[in-house]
């Protein structure tokens, strides 16, 4: 019933609405009016009653119900539907045909319980679990039903009004914006009206109150926005595009929310028929007009009976004239149902022939725990109330203990307990001293080029920041806000900007300065080299040299990591970057620059010039 799939899209948009556990007598104003839709609020209480009691008895189960929901019958109007439009031509169809196919489906499976009692078989517990979901599904209020309870509940006192059509159209029509409008057919949402207050039922006479106003400032549409997706999305009265689902809709609708003025229902229908995703579905402009009229302008056709249906739903014509109707199984099911309740209170079972003299036969179970006596049933109560025998059973038990004597072979030893416990084995102990270890830095003016690289691909801690990428932290920051959708690609737009430049403009930097570093000299170092070089990094701390030219590099390295190293194509590499005094430089220059940006325990009083 209404729009599939629209109370659970409000709910994944992040709308919660208020839970009501009863009907509330003191937070309504007084002039307050419910209207009340039965079909639509109340289905599930009204099927339950007719498919077990008769016409008369269900009228007077249902009124009570409705009186322990304490509306108060001065101020609520009960709506009552009428027959479907001309518009709801194509869902009747449908309905009528799965309401055909469930009859025929419960009437086969009454025939076959039927057969199972007269042959004194036990009939089971899921057989009349899947008689009454297909009674469920095939049932179907008729016209002289709706109008035998609506007479019934005028002459109990209350306001009952017979719609030409559907109760929601006139619900739409009749509502005040200080009204409440109480119905589970989301119809009531999508209609164009001025209805505030929707009460959705819930179990146990639950509702969730829907405040309209809150709702369309939550999803960021007007209300003729809203009623716009209950048309173009699959309703009772059109189908939807293919593909085109309500959150695809509701996505479309929100790229057309930002004209000034904002658009009517039909401005609004004409838009999205001229959408890109739209048009090249080739949907026509009159496709959604059915919808259209009923949502937006709260008209409808009455439905012609004497036409024939459409071609697409030929198939309700095919289902057999002679199928039984639901009155008939219905009837059907109470009759076997008294007699197996008859069988049952004469202490008789369906799948045990039955002995003259009244007493239940008793038969050999193998799977006994303990054989009984054949049980007898209790005699009537004094009343006459008779008492449901069920036999039980218990659990065996040895009436004695027995005790056996040990074998000689365990008489042979005596337990002796210890005099004195056993001697712990001693394990060594480690002890660990309290003073740190702490380790001198690494002397880069005695490595080679190879230490000198893997110095600098370590990983600086202030080099490297972990902040994800630009694009999902803007769209995470901006959908906490209420900004319109329409600003979000634009503020993307100039943040990636931003971060292109800064890109651009860090990389410039880097190969500037690669390159003036190339070209410096430990020899011909002017002041202005020596200003440079103060701005780009520290200065170099006044206790380390540099060695003189000429001069080895010593080797303080381990064996092992000597002999990694010990290649013809590593010696000549190290014996050039020896002599390269610029390479050097540079190299000693950048790894000093990180280790004094990591290190703490540099002190300004070791901080020359060069």
């Amino acid at each position: 019933m209404g729009v599939p799939f629209l109370w659970p899209f409000v709910k994944k948009k992040g709308y919660f609405p208020d839970v009501l556990s009863n009907c509330p007598q003191h937070s309504r104003p007084p002039n307050t009016t419910f209207h009340v839709d039965i079909l639509g609020s109340m289905y599930p209480l009204i099927r339950r009653t007719f498919l077990k009691h008769d016409p008369v008895m269900a009228n007077s189960i249902f009124e009570m119900k409705l009186r322990s929901l304490k509306f108060p019958p001065a101020t609520t109007l009960l709506y009552m539907d009428g027959p479907s439009p001309e518009e709801k031509r194509a869902t009747r169809a449908l309905r009528e045909a799965r309401c055909s196919t469930s009859l025929t489906k419960a009437d086969s499976l009454l025939h076959e319980m039927e057969d199972m009692f007269r042959q004194k078989k036990k009939l089971k517990k899921q057989q009349f679990r899947k008689l009454n979901k297909g009674l469920n599904a095939a049932f179907y209020l008729s016209a002289d039903l709706r109008e035998s309870l609506a007479q019934f509940l005028i002459a109990k006192g209350w306001s009952v009004i017979q719609c030409p059509s559907e109760a929601d159209i006139q619900i739409a029509l009749n509502c005040r914006t200080e009204d409440i409008v109480v119905s589970g057919d989301s119809d009531s949402l999508v209609h164009l009206s001025s209805i505030t207050t929707i009460w959705r039922p819930l179990a146990r006479g639950g509702y969730l109150e829907y405040d309209v106003p809150k709702l369309l400032i939550h999803l960021q549409l007007t209300r003729a926005g809203l009623t716009a997706l209950g048309v173009v999305c699959r309703n009772d009265y059109s189908c939807n595009l293919k593909q085109m689902g309500i959150v695809t809709n509701y996505e479309v609708l929100q790229s057309l929310r930002d004209k000034d003025p904002p658009l009517d229902v039909n401005e609004l229908i004409r838009a999205y028929l001229t959408h890109p995703e739209v048009i090249i579905k080739d949907p026509g402009n009159s496709y959604f007009d059915s919808a259209l009229k009923v949502f937006a302008r709260q008209e409808f056709t009455f439905w012609d009976q004497t036409l024939l249906p459409q071609a697409c739903y030929e198939d309700t014509m095919n289902q057999p004239r002679s199928s039984p109707s639901l009155t008939e199984i219905t009837a059907r099911l109470r009759s076997l149902q008294s007699q197996l309740k008859t069988v049952r209170s004469e202490g008789s079972s369906s799948n045990l022939p039955v002995a003259h003299t009244g007493d239940i036969e008793y038969k050999f179970n193998r799977y006994n725990t303990v054989d009984s006596q054949p049980a007898i049933s209790p005699s009537p109560h004094a009343s006459g109330r008779k008492y449901k025998y069920r036999q039980r059973y218990a659990i065996k038990t040895r009436s004695r203990i027995i005790e056996h004597d040990p074998p000689d072979v365990l008489k042979q030893y005596t337990l002796k307990p210890w005099t004195e416990p056993p001697p712990r084995p001693v394990l060594p102990t480690t002890t660990k001293s309290s003073e740190s270890v702490t380790k001198d830095p690494p002397n880069f003016r005695t490595m080679d080029k190879m230490r000198l690289v893997k110095e600098l691909q370590r990983q600086h801690p202030l080099r490297v920041m972990d902040v994800g990428t630009l694009n999902a932290n803007v769209t995470r920051a901006l959908q906490r806000t209420l900004l319109p959708a329409s600003h979000l690609p634009r503020i993307k737009t100039c943040l990636s900007n931003v971060a292109r430049l800064a890109t651009a403009t860090k990389r410039a930097c880097q190969l500037a300065i690669g390159q003036y570093l190339e070209t410096l000299s430990m020899d011909n170092l002017d002041k202005n080299d020596k200003l440079i070089l103060g701005m780009l990094c520290k200065p170099f701390v006044a206790g380390d040299k540099l060695p003189a030219e000429g001069s080895a590099l010593e080797d303080n390295e381990d064996p092992g990591e000597r002999n990694e190293l010990n290649t013809t194509s590593v010696e000549a590499d190290d014996e050039m970057f020896k002599k390269n005094k610029s390479l050097q430089f540079f190299l000693v220059t950048s790894v000093e620059h990180l280790q004094l940006g990591t290190s703490e325990n540099v002190t300004d009083s070791k901080i020359g010039c060069i």
